[in-house]
């Protein structure tokens, strides 16, 4: 088994090698101050409710990320801080100010008791309470500080408990990190129910003093009769009532004005997606009115043109039925003038046919009279023709008014489709027309969506200057958990490292163990070898109740064994030496063996086969090693001892 001091030497041992490790890093391993919290100044002794809780909630998240670390978080559950129990620690807080108490004196069992009564919970002893002293002494002032110095001193503190804890057996690192037994106890129950209530607090030694204690209070979730100290909770009604169960209601200011800053913009999107909106249908209306106004025009136009064209064939209609009726004029008194002269001719012809023999003059006027007739048909011919012309002409100008009277039609009906559009784009235009109406109410609803954008331009503007320096942290510890994450990594590494050279030590133990008990067998068998040739030299015999030599004189320092067989001073048992030395019975001859064999030896030992196991602080000293980097990957470490 290995010796007291040389566990002692190992736990030592470990830890050094721990802190050699956290040396490496200790810049990137302190508390990191934020911009947000070191504007809010507190009062230690006099915080508010909701700073209370949120002082809560900021070490339960600090414990829960160890214990996820650590592998607790998943057997024993999570630090759940609570109404009741924060102002549980609060009102602890208030005794250890009442009565002056120091840690110097412990904790104040009978406060812790007094307030746990209350609560409905087990008393009798300190089972809720781990505790430091002075680690917020730097920064404040009569309790005066701001929340940022407060967290570090919380920060620092938590640090103490965990890594400078050896005073104290490591047990304030259990409780918080969930490895003491009643903790342990929580992994017999259902998932849901593996919980420790939590709850912070702080006080003043003395009102205006420097000097401060720090109150860390776990209820861990078990149930049951009063006086059991395994079981917390006594009084479960009793204990919800005064809101032990319920959480508190903490929401972060860095994620209260990212949501915010999220929903602004959301806002200013739909305002800007209602003014591109806006703008676009103004533009619309304003292509629509000037196509509108384009088209028109052209209808105008045509319309013009056409009733140019109706005019100028009305006119050339006018013309050709005018020639026309001038014409039939000419055909009628030529037809009458024809008529005329056939008549005269008729009768000129008879009177020729009377007076002709004997008349030659008449004859003569009678030839005249028909150069007149061939005259007038002549005449008649070429009035003729040219009523035939005339008629040609008429048809032409009918057709050409028939054309000319379609061409009207053809444009009377385009008029009439162009004015059915005109009335068509006067109702477009007088839509147009209002449209200034509507733009107007557009341009003021978008003046109005403007304002509103400009008192939300000027709202994110304040909000986002709120939110640079929590940027800024939320950028700093990004930096931070990237160098925590690489350092964890060299860490689990150097780790490996370490159980590897624990488990060649382990190997080279059992070796020299079993080389020991070899060595002892050895000895033992020469031992025995010796006392049996002294005892065959000297002629060594039973007596009675006495070893007697071959003279018959007592043997100082032999006895007789119970057996009947002589035993040595040095505790060999052998037999009484025979007449012949040369002769050895198979009895002597056993005695007499050589040492056993290695796998002889083991055989016998079957009931102390198991390896040597190191002790409980060389195994804390290891798992301390192993948090190091877990630890750092989450808060970082700054060396303060407690007060």
């Amino acid at each position: 088994m290995q010796s007291a001091e040389s566990k002692k030497d190992a736990y030592e041992n470990a830890t050094n090698r721990m802190y050699e490790e956290l040396a490496k890093n200790a810049e990137s391993n302190r508390y990191q101050s934020n911009a947000y919290d070191a504007k809010r100044n507190v009062n230690i002794n006099n915080l508010s409710q909701d700073d209370q809780m949120e002082l809560s909630y900021y070490v339960a998240k600090l414990v829960n990320e160890m214990r996820d670390q650590w592998g607790t978080s998943s057997k024993v559950g999570y630090l759940v801080p609570t109404i009741g129990v924060t102002a549980m620690a609060k009102n602890i807080a208030n005794g250890y100010q009442q009565d002056q108490w120091t840690l110097d004196k412990g904790h104040d069992v009978p406060r812790i008791n007094e307030v746990a009564k209350d609560y409905g919970l087990t008393y009798g002893g300190n089972y809720y309470e781990n505790a430091s002293q002075n680690y917020l002494a730097m920064y404040n002032d009569a309790g005066n500080t701001t929340m940022d110095k407060l967290k570090q001193g919380i920060y620092e503190s938590l640090l103490g408990l965990i890594f400078e804890d050896g005073n104290s057996k490591n047990g304030h690192m259990k409780s918080l990190l969930g490895l003491d037994a009643n903790s342990v106890s929580l992994g017999a129950l259902p998932t849901d129910e593996k919980k420790t209530y939590f709850g912070f607090g702080i006080n003043s030694v003395v009102q205006g003093s420097d000097s401060d204690v720090m109150h860390y209070i776990l209820v861990t979730n078990l149930s049951g009769q009063e006086g059991t100290v395994s079981q917390y909770i006594t009084d479960l009604s009793k204990f919800e009532s005064l809101s032990g169960t319920i959480p508190v209601s903490y929401v972060d200011p860095a994620g209260a004005l990212k949501a915010k800053l999220t929903e602004l913009n959301t806002t200013l999107a739909t305002q800007n997606d209602t003014l591109t909106k806006a703008t676009n249908a103004d533009t619309l209306a304003q292509g629509e009115l000037t196509t509108a106004k384009a088209t028109l025009d052209t209808a105008q136009k045509t319309a013009d043109q056409a009733q140019e064209a109706v005019t100028a064939a009305q006119k050339t209609l006018t013309g050709a039925t005018n020639a026309l009726i001038q014409a039939q004029t000419s055909l009628v008194n030529a037809k009458k003038q024809l008529a005329d002269d056939q008549a005269a001719l008729a009768q000129k012809q008879a009177t020729l046919a009377t007076y002709k023999q004997g008349n030659e003059e008449k004859l003569a006027n009678l030839e005249k009279a028909q150069g007149i007739l061939k005259d007038a048909q002549t005449a008649l011919q070429a009035a003729q023709n040219e009523l035939a012309k005339d008629q040609q002409a008429l048809n032409d100008a009918k057709q050409a008014l028939s054309a000319k009277q379609k061409a009207v039609t053809d444009a009377q009906n385009q008029k009439q489709a162009d004015e059915a559009k005109l009335t068509q784009l006067k109702n477009q235009l007088n839509d147009i027309q209002n449209a200034p109406r509507v733009l107007a109410q557009a341009k003021a609803a978008l003046d109005q969506a403007n304002q509103a954008l400009t008192a939300a331009k000027d709202q994110l503007a304040k909000e986002t200057k709120a939110l640079a320096p929590l940027q800024e942290a939320v950028e700093a510890a990004k930096d931070e958990l990237a160098d925590a994450e690489s350092f964890l990594k060299a860490a689990q590494a150097h780790q490996a490292d370490v159980q590897a050279s624990l488990d060649a030590a382990k190997a080279a133990q059992e070796a020299l163990l079993q080389k020991e008990a070899l060595q002892k067998e050895l000895a033992e068998q020469q031992a025995k070898l010796a006392a049996q040739k002294e005892a065959q030299a000297n002629g060594y015999q039973v007596q009675g109740d006495k070893v007697v030599d071959s003279e018959g004189k007592p043997v100082a320092g032999w006895k007789v064994a119970d057996n009947g067989m002589l035993l040595a001073p040095n505790g060999a048992v052998v037999a009484p030496a025979k007449a012949d030395k040369q002769n050895v019975t198979s009895t002597q001859q056993t005695a007499l063996k050589t040492p056993q064999t290695r796998a002889e030896y083991k055989a016998q030992q079957t009931q102390a086969n198991k390896l040597p196991q190191t002790g409980n602080e060389e195994a804390a000293a290891l798992g301390l090693l192993g948090l190091a980097g877990s630890l750092m990957a989450m808060v970082g470490l700054n060396k303060k001892r407690k007060a």
